[in-house]
Formats: C-alpha cells, sequence, structure tokens
C-alpha cells in the first residue's frame, strides 16, 4: 500500500529525483548520501549529477575502498549518524558476513542481533564537511532518521531536497524512527513532502523539499499528501496486526 498517486514522480529512484531537481531548477553544489552501503545507489547518483561535490557516509568500513573507487574526488566518511558523538555497537541479523543494508547499530548491547563490530557515530554537523549553499540528502538508515536529523539541523538549513528511508516500526533493538517525528523534524527546517510512500512491512519513503520551491497549488497538494501519509502511518500504528 503506498499514496503513489498524489506523488511528484513515480517512484524513489535517482533518475525521477534528477528530473524533478532540474525541472525546478534547483543548483545543487553538493549531494549527501547517509548510508551509502555498497555504492548501488551512489553510482546511479553519480551518474546522474557528475558535475557535484559528493559526501558519503557509511558505518561498515567493508564497504569503505568500494566507495572511494566509484570517484576520486568524492570524500568517504566510515561513521554512523545520529544525534550525539559516541560510540556505537553494529549488529548484523546474519550469523557471517556483511549484508548491505542490513547493519543495525545501536549504543545497547543486543541478545537477539550477530555483533559485527563497533563504530563511531557523529551528528552531520560536527562532520568536515566543505562549505555548500545547496545541497541533496539522501537517507537509507536502519532505525534511528529522526535522531539523524536531530544532529543535522545546522547543515539542514542549507539542504533543498531531502529523500528518506523512514522506519515506522520498530526494530531489532527496540528503537523506532516515527513518521512523525521525522516530518516534524523536515517541516521545521523548512520542507515539505513531495512523496510519501508508506508499506506494510518496516519501511517507507518521505521525500521533502524546500517550500520555497514550490507553487501555491504543489503546496496544496502537499499538504494533502501531509493528512493522507499521516492517517495512513497511524492506520499501520494502531491496527498492525489487520494490516500484516
Amino acid at each position: 500500500m503506498n499514496l503513489s498517486r498524489l506523488n511528484f514522480f513515480k517512484v524513489v529512484e535517482p533518475f525521477y529525483i534528477q528530473s524533478f531537481v532540474y525541472k525546478k531548477n534547483i543548483h545543487l553544489d553538493l549531494v549527501i548520501e547517509a548510508g551509502a552501503h555498497d555504492g548501488k545507489n551512489t553510482r546511479k547518483l553519480v551518474k546522474l549529477f557528475p558535475d557535484k561535490r559528493f559526501v558519503l557516509i557509511e558505518p561498515d568500513n567493508a564497504w569503505v575502498d568500494e566507495l572511494t573507487s566509484i570517484r576520486d574526488d568524492i570524500q568517504v566518511v566510515n561513521c554512523a549518524l545520529g544525534d550525539k558523538n559516541t560510540t556505537l555497537y553494529l549488529y548484523s541479523p546474519f550469523e557471517q558476513g556483511s549484508f548491505s543494508g542490513n547493519l543495525v547499530a545501536s549504543e545497547k548491547i543486543s541478545s537477539n542481533l550477530f555483533l559485527y563490530g563497533t563504530t563511531e557515530s557523529r551528528t552531520l554537523d560536527s562532520l568536515q564537511v566543505e562549505k555548500f549553499s545547496s545541497g541533496l540528502i539522501w537517507m537509507n538508515i536502519m532505525g534511528s532518521t529522526h535522531q539523524v536529523l536531530l544532529g543535522s539541523k545546522l547543515k539542514l538549513k542549507s539542504i533543498e531536497i531531502s529523500i528518506i528511508n523512514v522506519n515506522f516500526r520498530k526494530m531489532y533493538d527496540g528503537r523506532e524512527s516515527n513518521f512523525f517525528r521525522v516530518l516534524l523534524l523536515c517541516l521545521r527546517s523548512g520542507m515539505m513532502p513531495i512523496y510519501i510512500e508508506l508499506n506494510r512491512k518496516n519501511f517507507g519513503w518521505l521525500v521533502c523539499i524546500k517550500s520555497k520551491q514550490l507553487n501555491f497549488l504543489e503546496k496544496l497538494k502537499s499538504g494533502i499528501l501531509l493528512l493522507l501519509g499521516g492517517s495512513l502511518h497511524l492506520a499501520f500504528r494502531i491496527l498492525p496486526a489487520r494490516l500484516e
């Protein structure tokens, strides 16, 4: 189940994001990908935005060499993101190996997952990133999205469009990124939703853009999208068993 009929593009794919950016004449000078994993999505973004600076953030050091090889001038930061600077445990639901997109970072010891290692966690605001005036951030992070946004308040002022993978149900270790928390933080940063997709599993997508980029009708459409997305999110929380 999703709200794709009320979006501004078909699906959350780099091509449609690029088309929207160019259609709105948004002059980006930086692309940040938080949770770059194996670089599959990064390669699409680099191909579509060849003249933009890139900062890739990934806590699993097994992918650092792969990410660095994508383009010589890409900045790769090997850490997790959160609302404070600390050390986190990395867990995997699998007994062996690194599986892209499946690592979970937590401050707590978990008996339900296999300990993969540790990583440093930083706020996005504390990272040494060359100054930018108009950026795009793509976040594919397991479970702690709102905490990452709390640690990104300063840099979000210069973000024009955000693509966020939202976990709106509890994760393996009990953490949860409430859809409303994430949406509220985006709204406080002057952003409005242009795409909401909430599925029956653990994840959904939220794409927001600075309100100054939208005309009156688009803002009205965004408001309708906000109401429907919020209603669907409540339905998943109140009636989870019936929606499975």
